[in-house]
């Protein structure tokens, strides 16, 4: 595989940061020093919270700012491991009993600390600081360590800290993420029932396949039909798709999303329609358009459920030919290919989540209709698959909600943005809920997610499978800058 200069560069600076963050590891004095001009009760947390023993690793830095005190620590559970982990403390009085494990993004390779002065907060670069580039180069050990063990470690260590430095248990334990920090989170539920009271998996990115799945499959038929649609088909394609929907959404969404993008051959034969009248050039691509809403099978397996209508043809980083091998695909050009691709024990998950349940645990999920990097079918179908193995929504419903969000994307590059698109519910609402189900048994009913670019307005939806929609304008901006899917306060909670 050949790099481009700049390519190299990055590569070789993030070796080099990685190796720095190892060296500060072995070079780390086994007596943490006390940061200065403590109050008496920080300090008298920090001498009790420097005897810790981590299991396969040790602190690496202790500082004292706004907010509370940082603890940096790494953990070498495999020669081949090193996980870097951060827990943010809020001072002892000040501490709201809570403990939340922090999820990250993509390939990770990132930590950092949060610190509100209300709650502990732990975040982990799950063990892939040192294979930046995500690639073939990424030892067994190192996978692992992403797929689940690197987040269990992190929580077993950092509540040691959180108990040795306010001498006590926590009262309660959350897992908040997204994308990939959603798949952390329900990976947390099933593996380590233990680890965590309550669970909000937003947008969560269970598998890889499914996205690659499609890639390969739209080269193919690039291969087959030796054409493919141009920037300004797509663009005709999708303005004549929600033309279509106007004629079965309501008026709230007209012109912004589609409500329902599941194919049926109704919907298909109408949309068809609809584009010819628009993009009459496109008359001789109608089988391949249609193939796309096919699930992926190859060699009779299936692989991933098909498109939704409206993100189809939608680029961005998740949709990009398979032959591309930079940081978020592998080589993908035969069947065989995509098979040992998609033969990744370590993120495979189970349906059984029993153990959860009977502890008490909750969790919070949601997917959305128009997201290319993490879809929805996927998050679906594994939902399905957990109501058909734990006996149906009136057993399930007890301790797992899921929301299907039309108008949701990832956020993206190259997926559909437009006006009016849904994000995500504020920090409040989702916060609040989860940690009401958990503390007061409150369901969480209806979560009223708030439109990215229009931000007075609001759509309620139920959880699946009624998933009611209701929409309303609340007459006043709802959404600020940090209500996204990796931010995160306790403040939040309060009123």
């Amino acid at each position: 595989m050949k790099l481009t200069k700049n390519a190299m560069i990055a590569f070789a600076l993030a070796l080099t940061v990685a190796a720095s963050a190892r060296a500060a590891v072995d070079n780390a004095a086994k007596e943490v020093t006390a940061p200065a001009n403590l109050k008496p009760e920080v300090a008298c947390g920090f001498e009790r919270l420097k005897g810790v023993e981590i299991t396969d690793g040790e602190i690496t830095a202790v500082d004292y700012g706004k907010g509370g005190l940082r603890v940096a620590f790494a953990l070498r559970p495999t020669p081949k491991s090193f996980i870097r982990c951060e827990l943010g403390l809020a001072d002892p009085s000040k501490w709201d009993g809570r403990f939340w494990g922090l999820g990250n993004g993509g390939w990770a390779g990132r930590v950092s600390c949060v610190r509100d002065g209300v709650s502990a907060y732990a975040h982990t670069d799950l063990g892939t600081s040192q294979y930046p580039d995500r690639n073939e180069n990424a030892p067994r050990e190192v996978l692992t360590d992403y797929a689940w063990r690197a987040t269990h470690l992190m929580t077993v260590e950092a509540k040691k800290l959180v108990v040795a430095y306010y001498g006590r248990q926590p009262d309660r334990c959350y897992f908040r993420g997204a994308s990939c920090g959603g798949r952390q989170g329900v990976v947390e539920a099933f593996r380590f029932p233990a680890d965590y009271d309550g669970i909000l998996s937003e947008v969560p990115g269970f598998t890889e396949h499914s996205r690659a799945s499609h890639a390969w499959v739209r080269d193919r038929l690039k291969d087959k039909y030796k054409k493919w649609f141009t920037k300004e088909e797509i663009a005709g394609v999708r303005e004549a798709e929600l033309a279509y929907f106007k004629k079965i959404d309501p008026w709230w969404a007209h012109g912004r999303f589609i409500v329902d993008p599941y194919p049926t051959k109704a919907k298909l034969d109408g949309c068809w329609a609809e584009i010819l009248r628009r993009v009459p050039a496109l008359a001789d691509r109608e089988e391949m358009w249609r193939k796309l809403f096919e699930p992926v099978v190859v060699n009779g397996r299936p692989y991933a459920p098909g498109r939704l209508i409206g993100i189809e043809l939608s680029g961005g980083w998740t949709f990009l030919l398979p032959k591309y091998s930079g940081k978020w695909k592998p080589i993908l050009n035969t069947e065989d290919d995509l098979e040992r691709f998609a033969a990744e024990p370590d993120l495979a998950l189970g349906h059984d989540f029993s153990e959860f349940k009977a502890r008490g645990g909750k969790l919070i999920m949601y997917g959305g209709l128009e997201d290319l990097s993490c879809p929805e079918p996927e998050m679906r179908e594994f939902y399905d698959a957990v109501l058909q193995k734990m006996g149906g929504i009136g057993e399930v419903s007890k301790f797992f909600a899921y929301y299907v969000v039309p108008g949701r994307s990832h956020g993206a590059k190259g997926e559909p943005s437009g006006p009016g698109q849904v994000g995500c519910p504020t920090s409040r609402e989702r916060i609040g809920k989860l940690v009401d189900w958990v503390e007061k048994g409150v369901a969480p009913g209806a979560l009223n997610f708030v439109w990215s670019l229009e931000t007075n307005k609001v759509l309620s939806i139920t959880p699946y499978p009624e998933s009611k929609l209701t929409y309303s304008d609340a007459g006043r901006t709802l959404f600020r800058p940090r209500d996204d899917a990796n931010a995160h306060s306790a403040r939040d909670l309060k009123p």
